[in-house]
């Protein structure tokens, strides 16, 4: 084969030097070679193999915290400028939409945020990914006025890839899932509906362009609800129960689209009946939402109490490795487990004490805002707190700590968990018929 020229090599030959750099920011900047290159870059067939290399090579998927404002915890934690192209992205929705004030974040999935504008009503969503820098707009939401405890979530039914190994444990298998489905779920106050432990719930999915409305039940009131996250394809929802007692609040989106669709049918479907896993109070004291910081990545739960200065740990398990433990669980306190649409019974399992340093707070009097503000989604035992205004990282297990920013400003009462990932996820696809739309590269 007498080649002279890179542009007359064979697409297979080109994917197997261009899947070998580094990372897909190297490929994205490869597309402006040429349209050949920008078209073979964006097959299936070259994503796969780019993401076997960097699996084969082990290069680990990272992940950040970013507050509403689309700003990262701190920039130690990624090498990439996630948070920097974020900002510029909302910078980008603001220019193009005619916003007066920028978006904010109100939930993430993997790579991909929700956006909103404005603030006050909520009535503008965005799907973006600032990997890509694109975005899609969703038509409005049926309630577009104020709402009280309004939460709001974004899952997908599956990542954008997965893999796995071959039965014989040595070829890995990449799935590309370029035709996934996405859903927002937007949870409304359930005061309309005290004694019957009713919710009402608005969802958007990808599939129809389309919110659809109905309404979910659970087996305790949520008097407040503090965050929404995805985990194992069921969006969990921190809240607050009867007597203080936390508790999550599991919905899976996709079977709630299954409820209404039987109900629209008549096959007399009742609504969907949500999963609640309580925790006991008799572990700890009272909830609050400055203490308790949950991990999405294994659905841990992290409660710090002032009387002991320590940290209380519980994380989700199945009913199976309850029984397993059920001896220790009647020893240091357990959680009620909740059978809900076939899906199995959870509990939570107090997992540890761990006491912090006193020297990070040496003297309490001083001490104005001691807050917990995250679990570092690629450490579960490293926490970040605020402390009169300075961002503290700490160790429960090594117990060391240090100040990471001296009276940051970029401090809030919740972080969203942002992937690092190997392939960034398209933005997904909505009908033609859906109001809205837009895309930045």
């Amino acid at each position: 084969m007498n080649i002279t020229n890179i542009n007359e090599l064979p697409n297979v030959l080109l994917g197997e030097i261009i899947s070998r750099l580094a990372c897909y920011k190297l490929i994205f900047q490869c597309k402006c070679v040429s349209k050949r290159w920008c078209t073979f870059n964006s097959e299936p067939y070259f994503i796969g193999r780019f993401l076997r290399v960097q699996i084969d090579k082990q290069t680990p998927t990272m992940a950040t915290l970013i507050n509403i404002r689309g700003e990262e915890l701190h920039d130690r934690m990624s090498s990439l400028s996630s948070s920097m192209r974020l900002t510029q992205l909302l910078k980008r929705l603001v220019s193009f939409h005619g916003f007066k004030v920028e978006p904010i974040v109100v939930a993430t999935y993997n790579d991909l945020v929700l956006c909103c504008a404005p603030l006050n009503n909520q009535s503008n969503y965005y799907i973006c990914n600032p990997y890509t820098m694109q975005w899609v707009a969703l038509p409005p939401p049926p309630t577009q006025f104020p709402v009280t405890a309004k939460v709001v979530g974004i899952i997908c039914d599956t990542p954008y890839y997965n893999y796995y190994k071959e039965d014989d444990g040595k070829r890995q298998i990449i799935q590309l899932n370029t035709d996934y489905k996405c859903k927002v779920i937007r949870l409304l106050s359930s005061y309309e509906y005290p004694k019957k432990y009713k919710c009402k719930v608005e969802i958007f999915s990808s599939e129809t362009g389309e919110w659809s409305e109905t309404v979910i039940i659970s087996p305790r009131p949520w008097y407040h609800i503090y965050s929404s996250i995805a985990h194992n394809g069921v969006l969990y929802h921190l809240c607050q129960s009867t007597h203080s007692r936390t508790c999550l609040a599991g919905l899976d989106p996709f079977m709630i689209m299954n409820t209404i669709t039987n109900s629209t049918t008549g096959n007399g479907v009742d609504h969907y009946k949500c999963r609640h896993v309580e925790m006991d109070t008799t572990v700890v004291g009272g909830f609050s939402g400055d203490y308790c910081v949950v991990s999405e990545r294994s659905l841990r739960i992290s409660y710090f109490d002032w009387d002991t200065f320590s940290v209380y740990v519980w994380d989700l398990k199945e009913e199976e490795e309850k029984e397993e433990e059920e001896e220790e669980e009647e020893e240091e306190g357990h959680a009620e487990m909740v059978d809900i649409e076939g899906t199995g019974k959870l509990c939570w399992k107090h997992t540890g004490v761990y006491s912090l340093d006193r020297d990070i707070a040496p003297d309490e009097s001083s001490v104005s805002v001691f807050q917990l503000i995250a679990i570092d989604p690629n450490n579960d035992d490293i926490l970040y707190l605020n402390i009169n205004g300075d961002l503290v990282m700490s160790n429960i297990q090594t117990r060391k700590w240090s100040v990471l920013v001296r009276e940051s400003q970029i401090i809030d009462s919740h972080f969203f968990q942002l992937e690092l990932p190997l392939w960034p996820t398209p933005i997904p696809k909505l009908p033609q018929h859906a109001n809205g739309g837009g895309t930045s590269s």
